[in-house]
């Protein structure tokens, strides 16, 4: 019996899927030259001139509380009811900045941090809201620090940018936290910090997040989610659609839509999809409740488990166990592990390089063309009384072991040196059912 061999490693990126290793998290880096005149301001450097020190010496402010002010670009942006203020709480010195940012009309919101965490939620109205917190260790120079510490807003066309930079004598001396309120009239939202966590919740507007070393975290975001960490995990509770990429683990559990997810170094668990999946894995295990759409899931060395998937589904890994509870047409592959396939409802494609094989097939099952190859483990096969099919099984080197079957059709022949073969055709007849080992059983039982 000719088999072929698709046992084949898993891509390296997701096809079809744009986002990279550097993806958006690389512009995050740029946020100073962009923005804030350089890649990271120095111990005692100001922020660069410009229209932010303009405005503070217009409104009659020092310099040093000219941030607090916050800059006011081309465009007749209007911050209403701002408010600052500057205390000690603990052995922390800290100082606020709050207002809002009133909207007349959809715009795309940037938020760009180069240090310090972003907080994202939705609201009602027609402005957005912030509030900035900005804290360091108290000391004779910690006012001025932070006074120093550049804030920007800007608004350029239908686009509202806020932009912060890092603190004053070295991001190990400071702590930012921006917070914003963000209305519907938002259309498009992107946060990027170079070094912090981003939370996100109550959204409904396309979201992209990303940041370099931090965690993410979205509670309810209905829009499409892209979201991108270098050395951090992503977690997702409800989402519409979504794109993940991250060196650590991926926790979705929920997506209304489709779902491509990548990580270099963690593992991956989505609850439900509301389309298709996409994950690929370089080191870590695959765990998916259900999937409403195709699936394809790539671990170069951690186990998959598949809960139910009503269309196609594709899964390898190099060196893990599988488990499908249900599923219709699948196609699977490990170079070293069991598969266990246990409500199957069409034809199915399986294969392990050192495992054992166990498939089910429903009663409902419209059993199509499937073939199972197991090189050094038993394949186990259980079908309907009642199905029709036509089942070819073989044992290559078989040194003692044998081929058991519940049907007095289905019996053991002499197929040559070296293997064992038996031939049926069962109730009949129907689509092929290859079972293929090496050294090891073979079982066909009815349920």
């Amino acid at each position: 019996m000719k088999t072929k061999t698709w046992l084949a490693r898993a891509p390296a990126r997701l096809p079809g899927h744009g986002c990279s290793g550097a993806g958006p998290v690389r512009r995050a880096s740029r946020l100073c030259s962009r923005r804030l005149g350089g890649p990271r301001p120095q111990a005692g450097a100001a922020p660069r001139r410009g229209r932010a020190d303009f405005a503070g010496r217009q409104s009659g402010a020092t310099p040093a509380k000219a941030w607090l002010v916050a800059a006011v670009f081309a465009g007749a942006l209007p911050l209403a009811g701002q408010q600052a203020r500057q205390y000690r709480q603990g052995g922390e010195q800290v100082r606020e900045l709050a207002g809002s940012i009133a909207l007349t009309a959809p715009v795309r919101l940037v938020v760009e941090a180069q240090w310090g965490t972003i907080e994202l939620r939705g609201q009602s109205g027609a402005a957005v809201g912030y509030r900035l917190v900005a804290r360091m260790p108290a000391g004779p120079a910690a006012a001025a620090a932070l006074a120093r510490w550049p804030v920007q807003i800007e608004r350029r066309g239908d686009e509202v940018v806020i932009a912060t930079g890092a603190p004053d004598g070295g991001v190990e001396r400071g702590e930012l936290r921006l917070v914003l309120a963000v209305p519907r009239l938002v259309q498009r939202l992107r946060a990027e910090t170079a070094v912090g966590n981003i939370r996100a919740d109550g959204l409904a507007m396309p979201l992209v997040v990303a940041t370099r070393a931090g965690n993410i975290r979205a509670g309810r975001v209905t829009g499409l989610l892209e979201a991108s960490s270098r050395s951090g995990d992503i977690v997702v509770e409800h989402g519409g659609a979504v794109e993940a990429r991250t060196s650590g683990s991926i926790r979705i559990g929920q997506a209304d839509g489709p779902v491509v997810l990548a990580t270099s170094g963690g593992e991956v668990r989505v609850g439900r999809a509301g389309g298709r999946v996409r994950i690929t894995s370089e080191g870590g295990g695959i765990d998916i409740g259900q999937a409403a759409g195709p699936v394809a899931a790539y671990s170069d060395g951690g186990n998959i488990r598949l809960g139910a998937a009503v269309e196609r589904a594709e899964l390898h890994t190099g060196g893990g166990n599988i488990v499908v509870q249900s599923a219709h047409s699948i196609q699977c592959a490990t170079r070293s592990g069991d598969i266990r396939l246990l409500q199957l409802l069409d034809g199915v494609e399986a294969q392990t390089g050192s495992g054992q094989i166990e498939a089910v097939f429903a009663p409902q099952a419209r059993l199509a063309a499937s073939e199972l190859v197991a090189q050094h483990g038993n394949i186990q096969v259980r079908l309907p009384a009642t199905v029709g099919a036509e089942v070819w099984a073989e044992i290559r080197s078989p040194e003692g072991h044998q081929i058991r079957s519940d049907y007095p059709a289905l019996q053991a022949v002499g197929g040559g040196w070296g293997m064992v073969q038996a031939r049926a055709r069962l109730n009949g007849g129907g689509p092929a059912l290859r079972l293929l080992s090496v050294g090891s059983d073979i079982t066909v039982q009815h349920r």
